[in-house]
This record gives C-alpha cells, structure tokens and sequence, in this order.
C-alpha cells in the first residue's frame, strides 16, 4: 500500500450512458467483478442489492459500488444518464453507498474531467486518469469525513492558527483555507459556533493578552500593543479603550502590580 488504505491497479472504464426509460440492468445480479463510481446527470434509478437495500438515485448522487457486491438496476418513466468510471483497487475506500453532491460541484467538475480525458485518450491519458482517480477518491474521502463531525471539530485548524498566530497578521479567507471551507461558509459557521465574527474574537485574544502584560509587567504600552499585533500605538489604545472603557494607561494604574 501507499500509506492512503488502498492502490488503484487500473481504469477498466469511464464513459457517459443515458440508459432509456424502463431500462434493467442484471449485468451485477451474480457479483460486481470491480469497484464503481457513479455520478447521475439527469434521471434516476433504482438500485436493489443482495442484501436487501434499495437505493432510488437522483440527480447530483454519486454512488460508490465496490467490488463483489450484487445488485440490479432499473429505470423508471425518465431516461437514466449517468457517468461511471470503473477500476480494480487493492484495498478498501471509507464510502457510503450513495451520497448527494447538492451544490458541490467540484465532484461532478471532477468526474467529468476524467471521464473526459478517459474518452479522448490522448497520450498518457491512463496516467492522468489515474492521478485524477486519487484525487476524485481522497476528495470523496475527505467530504464524508468532516460531514460527520461537529461545528467545532470543523474550525480546529483555524483556532490553532488564532492560538498560534494571534499577534500576525491573519486574515479571514486563510482562517477559511485552514478549514478547507469557503469564506462564507466559514464566517457563518465561527458565528454560530462562538457567538461573534472572527474577527471580533481575534480581537478578544488580542486584548486580554494586553491586559495581562499590562497588570504583570512594565513595558512600554507601545511594546505591549506591538506584541499584540497593534503596530499603531494609536489604534492599539483606541481598540483597547472600546472593549474594556479604560485606555492602556488607566488599566495599568488600576490592576497593574
């Protein structure tokens, strides 16, 4: 192995299908020879297993269908296109059955682009498709994993960089990035989660790190502000007046040692 669960041997196929209305597919009653991914266009379909489970499929789902698994496929009124892409792999892949994409549509970007290339077949196309198979799987991976953690567990790398950083010059699509999430996303998520904008709890950091230095030390406020990430002296004490009511000076004198 290559230290990621599992090693793609091969592409066997990645093509686009529109199966017709009231299609039936029993290629799989027996047993799938070869894991699948399956990402549906248009339509839908219904997928029933050997063991019981029925999947109705729609638009935006991709469903992953690993090797040895028997199953049947049928189409209702609607046509049923869809893209696949089969391959051998030693190993297993962490993936539900079935997932929709919604408004994600780097997975449909990403599939499309390897069916694509898959089809064209220029030189090295096996190549490049199996680099973007990697990347299509570990993605997959990655999406599933943090749709099951919680809000906070979400945001931890971007508390680390606060924690680590809060004195820097951090700004907030690089608290986004750390999430691997977008700015918007990430600016709705830290609120419902802390109650306050990022910014607004970095400057929180930066302050009760001020008034620390300021009750157990003697510099300078303008070293103190600096420390703090305030490179204007001015602004570090109007900032610092506007969360606490008192300037640098008058806190010192009344918590200072």
């Amino acid at each position: 192995m290559n230290g990621s669960g599992f090693f793609i041997e091969n592409i066997v196929l990645a093509h686009k299908f529109n199966a017709p209305p009231h299609w039936f597919s029993a290629e799989y009653a027996k047993s799938r020879p070869r894991h699948g991914l399956v990402y549906v266009l248009e339509g839908g379909a219904r997928y029933e297993y050997s063991d019981g489970e029925v999947l109705n499929v729609k638009k935006d789902d991709i469903l992953y269908m690993p090797a040895g698994i028997p199953y049947l496929t049928r189409c209702g009124d609607e046509p049923f296109l869809h893209m696949t892409i089969n391959f051998n792999i030693q190993g297993s892949i962490p993936l539900p059955r079935c997932r929709n994409c919604g408004e994600n549509t780097r997975t449909k970007r990403d599939v499309t682009k390897l069916v694509e290339e898959w089809s064209h077949r220029q030189p090295y196309y096996t190549e490049r498709c199996m680099g973007l198979l990697y990347l299509l799987i570990c993605s997959q991976i990655k999406i599933v994993r943090e749709s099951s953690m919680g809000p906070e567990e979400k945001l931890l790398n971007a508390m680390k960089l606060l924690g680590e950083n809060f004195n820097q010059e951090i700004s907030i699509p690089e608290l986004a990035a750390s999430c691997g999430v977008s700015e918007a996303y990430f600016r709705r998520l830290f609120a419902r989660v802390y109650g306050m904008s990022p910014i607004a709890y970095l400057t929180n950091m930066r302050i009760s790190y001020a008034r620390e230095l300021l009750s157990n030390t003697g510099f300078p406020v303008e070293y103190i502000g600096y420390e703090c990430g305030y490179k204007d002296p001015a602004y570090f004490c109007r900032i610092f007046k506007k969360n606490t009511g008192l300037s640098p000076t008058a806190y010192r004198m009344l918590n200072g040692d």
